[in-house]
């Protein structure tokens, strides 16, 4: 009875997880839908990049912004105590073209994480009537922006996130993005506004109106953050699927994505324990229970449950991997990549609470100080530097 009962819950978890990203999928928007807007009505665009040791990316990233055909288009580019050439990268850059101005950060302040603090130093730089927010590793192609302001100002939209397509140059990140893009979308609900660290463009009036970075100053997911703080705050929110308007590398492998989501999954639940606990055990079981069709642990009505919920998983690691324009054959790993995704998780959960904290470009968060800014009631925090 109980492996009946534990089949039953795991169909109707996926069979759910169906049902919820077919309907969301429907509510993100094609790139088709970014109608060109008229080149003399686009207002002024302020493209915001924040980088720290970005040499390797930082010039075709920004060659890419320059080339877009917004009529009046500036880039602030931020160069976050950078050790490796990329505030001199991006000098040569601005000296041939006006419309770059970098700006050099050489201490950060309390209160801050360095990215946020950024971020922030060149949104209040800025001049544009829209911020778009990016990172030092995106590139873009040349109307993208244009469209995209264009149907934000026609919609009346105030955040327009938008979702790149992500280059996966190894095998085992083609395994684990699937199970990422899934997990994603069923945590978060995209499409009903979320932030994106590669495309977050944001009207001025409502940032400002929100309190900006500012108000999520030490949130490492400060993309998500954003998203979460102008949806609280009212604004119209919309998705793209960006695939053809812009992309990026993201991580060069599988070890690297370990390393760099370190930060980010146990911030994901808040630093609470309990929960991140949770849902690495259920993302697990889900992972792993349908296998049990092959496996005489509970009958015929037990395998037949748990070999309809193997179906409807494995039919959505295929639907997310052909949206990340991989072979289908990726999806069929979605076993993998969820399993990878839980051992992340709790890397990033076990590696938090021993270091008591978060070390991030060579700056460290003291844990409470971090917890204290997930409730919103961060004031401050004390850290310590090592490095450049």
């Amino acid at each position: 009875m109980w492996a009946t009962i534990l089949s039953g819950l795991c169909f109707c978890g996926w069979a759910s997880g169906l049902v919820i990203l077919t309907w969301g999928t429907r509510r993100v928007l094609r790139a088709a839908d970014l109608e060109p807007a008229d080149t003399n009505e686009t207002p002024r665009v302020s493209v915001i990049v924040a980088a720290r040791d970005e040499a390797a990316a930082i010039s075709p990233a920004i060659e890419s912004l320059l080339a877009l055909d917004c009529p009046d288009l500036e880039v602030v580019a931020v160069d976050d105590r950078s050790g490796d050439g990329t505030g001199q990268l991006l000098d040569e850059l601005a000296r041939r073209d006006p419309r770059l101005r970098v700006l050099h950060v050489t201490e950060l302040p309390g209160g801050w994480l360095g990215k946020t603090h950024a971020l922030a130093a060149g949104a209040a730089h800025a001049t544009g009537e829209w911020l778009l927010f990016t990172d030092a590793d995106v590139i873009f192609e040349r109307g993208s922006v244009r469209r995209a302001v264009g149907y934000a100002r026609l919609r009346r939209i105030d955040h327009l996130a938008l979702a790149p397509r992500i280059h996966a140059p190894t095998p085992g990140l083609r395994l684990v993005l699937p199970a990422f893009a899934l997990s994603f979308g069923l945590a978060l609900r995209p499409w009903r506004g979320c932030g994106i660290g590669a495309f977050n463009l944001v009207r001025r009036g409502a940032y400002e109106a929100s309190g900006g970075l500012a108000a999520v100053a030490l949130r490492v997911d400060d993309d998500i953050a954003l998203g979460a703080l102008l949806s609280r705050c009212g604004c119209r929110q919309a998705l793209v699927d960006g695939r053809g308007l812009a992309a990026v590398p993201w991580y060069p492998d599988l070890p690297a994505l370990f390393r760099g989501l370190e930060k980010n999954a146990f911030a994901a639940f808040g630093y609470r324990a309990v929960p991140c606990l949770a849902a690495a055990s259920a993302v697990a079981f889900f992972a792993l229970w349908p296998w049990t069709v092959f496996v005489p642990v509970g009958g015929a009505p037990s395998a037949g449950l748990a070999a309809a919920a193997l179906a409807v998983s494995l039919f959505l690691g295929v639907a997310a991997a052909r949206r990340l324009a991989f072979a289908p054959a990726w999806g069929l790993g979605l076993t993998a990549g969820l399993l990878a995704l839980a051992a992340i998780t709790l890397n990033s959960l076990v590696r938090t609470l021993v270091a008591g904290g978060v070390r991030w470009r060579d700056t460290f968060y003291p844990l409470a100080e971090l917890r204290s800014a997930a409730r919103g009631t961060g004031k401050g925090f004390r850290r310590t530097t090592t490095g450049p």
